[in-house]
C-alpha cells in the first residue's frame, strides 16, 4: 500500500469478479509502525494498582501515545498526522512517564525553533514535515507561550540542559505575543489583539480569566527553567504582578474563578487557576469542585481540556476526585 493507515479492522469487499474464478487473499500482513519499538513498549511496568479498569486505561493510554509517536509526536495517526504545540506538550509528558523517548521531544522541539513566524519571537502552533519543514498558517497565542514550559518538561525529565540553552532565546520570544495581553493593572485581556486565543472548543467559552492564569503558569515554568540553568529569572516580576492580579478574576461570595463581563463560570478557567498555583491547594480544590458541580459552568469539550481540568485536581489534593473524573470521561468515550 502506498502509505500508513490507521484502523482497528480491515474489511476487504469484493466488487465484481468472473463467475468462473473465486477470490483468495494470502500471506496477507500488517507492519505496526511507531517511534517506540516493540521491545521498549513491552518493557513498560503496568499501572500498579488493584482496580482493573485503571489497568485497562492505562494500557490504551500507552497504545495510543505510542501509535502517535511516528517521526514526530502527531496530533493523530488517523485524524490529523500534524506536529501541534499544544498537543505534543501532552504526549510527551505521557511519553516521558513510560518510554522515557526523550530525543523524540527534543527533535520536536527543534522543529518549532526552527519555524519562527514573522522573524524571531513568535512560533507556529503546528508544523508541516513532508515534503518539507514547514510552518502552517495557524497560529494560537497560547501555543506559543506553552513552548517553554514545553523545553522545561523535557529538561526535567531528561535531565539534560543543553538544549535548553540553546532554546533559550527562542523561550524568551515565545511570550511576547502572549505578555503583549497583559494590561497596566497586570491582567490578561484577550481583546488586546484578535489572535486566537485557544483553550478548548466549548461554546461560548470565555477565555479571559483562563488565559492569565495559563500566562502565569507559563511564566512560572521559564522562571523554573531559568533556575535549573543559572539563569536570572526573566518573568520574576510578570509572574509576581499577576499573581497578585489574580484577584481581579475571582469571587468571593462563589469562591469561584469567573470570566469575562458576564462573569463566566467554567471548569477551564478553574484548571488553569489551579494549574499556576496562584492559589492554595485547599482553595484551588474547593474551587475546582464547586465548578464542576455548578449547573451553569461551561464544561470541557475536547480531550486536551479534560487533561488538565485532571491534572489540576491531581496536582491541588484531588486525586480521588481525579480518579472519579477519569472513570467518568472512559466510560463516556468507550
Amino acid at each position: 500500500m502506498p502509505r500508513r493507515y490507521a484502523f482497528r479492522y480491515v474489511k476487504c469487499e469484493i466488487l465484481d469478479t468472473s463467475p468462473k474464478y473465486k477470490v483468495r487473499f494470502s500471506n496477507f500482513k500488517v507492519t505496526a509502525i511507531s517511534a517506540v519499538s516493540p521491545e521498549v513498549a513491552a518493557s513498560v511496568a503496568s499501572l500498579n494498582t488493584r482496580h482493573q479498569d485503571l489497568m485497562d486505561i492505562d494500557r490504551v493510554s500507552r497504545l495510543t501515545v505510542r501509535s502517535c509517536m511516528q517521526t514526530v509526536f502527531e496530533d493523530g495517526p488517523r485524524r490529523d498526522r500534524r506536529l501541534w504545540m499544544g498537543d505534543l506538550r501532552l504526549q510527551a509528558l505521557g511519553n516521558y512517564c513510560t518510554f522515557k523517548d526523550f530525543n523524540s521531544g527534543k527533535q520536536c522541539l527543534y522543529m518549532f525553533a526552527a519555524l519562527p513566524r514573522e522573524g524571531r519571537g513568535k512560533l507556529t502552533s503546528l508544523c508541516f514535515e513532508r515534503p518539507n519543514l514547514a510552518a502552517a498558517s495557524d497560529y494560537i497565542v497560547h501555543y506559543d507561550a506553552l513552548f517553554g514550559a514545553t523545553v522545561y518538561d523535557y529538561t526535567l525529565a531528561s535531565g539534560e540542559h543543553e538544549t535548553a540553552k540553546e532554546l533559550w532565546s527562542t523561550i524568551l520570544g515565545s511570550m511576547k505575543v502572549a505578555l503583549s495581553h497583559v494590561d497596566e493593572k497586570s491582567r490578561f485581556s484577550s481583546d488586546k489583539t484578535a489572535a486566537w486565543k485557544f483553550l478548548d472548543w466549548s461554546e461560548g467559552l470565555d477565555t479571559n480569566a483562563g488565559m492569565h492564569e495559563l500566562e502565569l503558569f507559563c511564566c512560572k515554568q521559564i522562571n523554573a527553567l531559568a533556575t535549573i540553568l543559572h539563569y536570572p529569572k526573566p518573568h520574576a516580576d510578570v509572574a509576581k504582578e499577576m499573581t497578585d492580579a489574580v484577584h481581579y478574576f475571582y469571587d468571593e461570595e462563589q469562591e469561584l474563578f469567573v470570566s469575562g463581563s458576564n462573569r463566566q463560570v467554567s471548569w477551564t478557567s478553574q484548571a488553569w487557576m489551579a494549574l499556576s498555583a496562584s492559589m492554595p491547594p485547599s482553595s484551588a480544590l474547593l474551587a475546582m469542585k464547586k465548578a464542576m458541580s455548578h449547573p451553569g459552568a461551561v464544561k470541557p469539550l475536547t480531550p486536551y481540556a479534560y487533561h488538565h481540568v485532571a491534572e489540576a485536581l491531581a496536582r491541588n489534593d484531588g486525586k480521588e476526585e481525579c480518579l472519579v473524573l477519569l472513570r467518568q470521561y472512559w466510560k463516556v468515550w468507550h
